[in-house]
């Protein structure tokens, strides 16, 4: 959250009368001193000019970038001031302009600047993966210039007005110090967002790793790049290590092609070979998703047990009402991990046929079902003596 600041007045009280309707407090005083780097607030002889009147927030009218957001210091139409209202959807936002004097309003215009140009370099480089030397120039150029006027970004008086942009917690790491010495971070000299070695090898087996490495696949002009191999060279050292993708029309290592749904990916490169008959090496790549096809497993050699929550109880309500010839319903709850078994009617195949009786009760067709289901079994005892005594077994 950007910390509200008031302009000190000559006599050492807070002056709340500058203080704008409808926008924060005004960012003066403490965080944005003199050139020289003097406190406002210890030169009460000092005469600052501040701009009597300050424009009301309005739309934001130059382009929102990613890093921006609510809190944000920015620069519009020759003001300096913050966003609100950050909208990354629409693209908008409110702009907030401050009530700075001329040596505030330059030192935020030059912290922008170089807060900005950080963003842009390092978003270009991780995005396209290449150096971007005219950004860093340009990057060095701004730092160099603020320094010398301004002093180090870790400064205290820099630090206060880092602290009150909401898209500045990366700019002090802009600095180390190294030694007693504050020196530039790595950026300012070299990409950071990849690794700018320059790998050279004869083997393709290292040009597909170090493709996979970098971009997380098969890239053949940058393995031709770093071997010195045409790409044919590659493929014919690489065959039966990459495979083409007529679909996607980039090559993908086996581990990767020959993996998931192999039938349906056959398919689909069956119709495409179908209509393209001149690709040998779509033909090829079929044929190995073809020979990798898993064994059809016959009806026969299935083995599957009743009660198997997989099979829909439809299924077992049809097997249970054709056995018993009556309408049996069978309903299975995740909760309990439990069927419930509904007949209505009965019959002789359920009372007798289907049935076990023991000495003290009878369990009939469906109660034997209700057990198979869980694969349990009923208690059955019986009474017998033992030693004259009555036991139940």
């Amino acid at each position: 959250m950007q910390q509200p600041y008031t302009q000190p007045a000559p006599n050492g009280k807070v002056n709340r009368t500058s203080e704008p309707k409808s926008i924060k407090p005004e960012v003066i005083g403490d965080l944005f001193s003199q050139p020289d780097g003097n406190n406002l607030a210890n030169q009460p002889d000092v005469s600052v000019a501040v701009p009597a009147s300050v424009p009301e927030p309005a739309l934001y009218s130059q382009e929102l970038q990613s890093f921006h957001r609510n809190d944000c210091l920015v620069v519009d139409n020759g003001w300096v001031g913050y966003l609100q209202e950050v909208d990354k959807d629409d693209k908008t936002a409110m702009f907030h302009p401050l009530q700075l004097s001329p040596p505030q309003k330059a030192r935020a215009e030059a912290y922008i600047a170089v807060r900005d140009t950080y963003n842009d370099l390092y978003k270009k480089e991780a995005e396209k993966q290449t150096e971007h030397k005219e950004e860093r120039e340009n990057l060095n150029r701004l730092y160099d210039a603020f320094v010398k006027k301004y002093s180090n970004l870790n400064s205290a008086d820099n630090i206060k007005l880092i602290k009150t942009d909401s898209a500045g917690k990366e700019i002090p790491y802009l600095e180390r110090v190294k030694g007693g010495i504050v020196q530039k971070a790595d950026i300012f000299s070299h990409p950071v967002s990849f690794s700018t070695t320059t790998l050279a090898t004869d083997n393709p087996q290292e040009a597909l790793a170090s493709s996979l490495n970098k971009y997380g696949a098969v890239d053949l002009d940058y393995m031709s790049e770093i071997s010195n191999m045409t790409a044919d060279a590659l493929k014919e050292h690489l065959h039966g290590r990459i495979f083409y993708n007529p679909l996607e029309r980039e090559y993908e290592i086996a581990e990767r092609w020959i993996a998931g749904n192999v039938v349906e990916k056959a398919k689909e490169i069956r119709a495409y070979v179908e209509q393209n008959p001149e690709d040998k090496e779509a033909k090829q790549s079929l044929t190995v998703l073809e020979d990798a096809r898993p064994r059809r497993i016959e009806f026969e050699d299935l083995d599957f047990n009743l009660g198997e929550r997989w099979i829909p109880t439809g299924i077992y309500a049809k097997f249970a009402s054709h056995l018993f010839d009556a309408d049996v319903k069978i309903h299975y709850s995740d909760s309990s991990d439990d069927f419930s078994v509904i007949c209505n009617q009965g019959n002789q195949n359920i009372w007798v046929k289907y049935a076990v009786k023991a000495e003290s009760r009878t369990f009939d067709g469906v109660a034997l079902l209700k057990h198979a289901l869980v694969n349990t079994t009923p208690d059955i005892t019986k009474k017998i003596e033992v030693d004259g005594q009555e036991v139940k077994v």
